[in-house]
């Protein structure tokens, strides 16, 4: 009996201490694509929210400053709103800034990434200009203007487009995200409808 509790006592055999190294690099094994997975996707997740807040952020600045081309008055109509796919420029009255001014919407890029950027230039007083970036790391960015039925990519004229659209692809966005923004009483009710992006078509 004492020679066997001795033995018990010495602790694991080199076989048996090599058997349990064997059988955790196994488990390890299986394991290790399963939590490189599962980090990953956390990372992602986390990644993709942060990109969504972001676009949400910038949705309502846009919004928030396009809506106030509608307030100019009408005899400012022959200057107060022109578009391109890039940039898009009007009057308005910005959060914080006294009086009327130019607002404009730049899509700039740098590298492969495109950062949507606003310039407010106030016209009351000495010449004050505020430039601040609105939406960074786009893959793709432009704008539409819509009259008529029609999606255009440029806009000059006397009147509002009736609706403006920002259409954005971000790094995880798996297809075009699109910002509609109406800009007279009357949205358009005849377009070329596309069940993909649940918005009219552009032409």
């Amino acid at each position: 009996m004492t020679a066997n509790r001795k033995r018990r006592q010495a602790g694991f055999s080199l076989s048996e201490t090599l058997i349990a190294i064997a059988i955790f690099a196994a488990l390890l094994s299986v394991l290790a694509p399963t939590l490189y997975n599962a980090v990953r996707a956390s990372r992602a997740a986390s990644a993709m929210a942060a990109e969504a807040e972001a676009v949400r952020s910038g949705e309502r600045i846009l919004r928030t400053l396009i809506e106030q081309a509608v307030r100019v008055p009408t005899f400012l109509q022959g200057e107060r709103f022109t578009g391109q796919s890039d940039t898009v420029s009007f009057l308005g009255y910005a959060p914080g800034v006294e009086g009327l001014a130019r607002i404009t919407f730049n899509i700039e890029s740098a590298g492969d990434a495109k950062t949507v950027v606003a310039k407010i230039t106030s016209f009351s007083g000495p010449e004050e200009v505020i430039e601040e970036p609105v939406i960074r790391g786009l893959k793709e960015a432009r704008f539409f203007y819509y009259s008529n039925t029609v999606w255009r990519s440029d806009w000059s004229s006397q009147d509002l487009p009736s609706l403006m659209a920002f259409e954005l692809h971000t790094e995880h966005s798996l297809a075009p995200l699109r910002i509609e923004i109406p800009l007279t009483a009357q949205t358009p009710l005849i377009c070329d409808f596309d069940p993909v992006t649940r918005a009219c078509r552009t032409v």
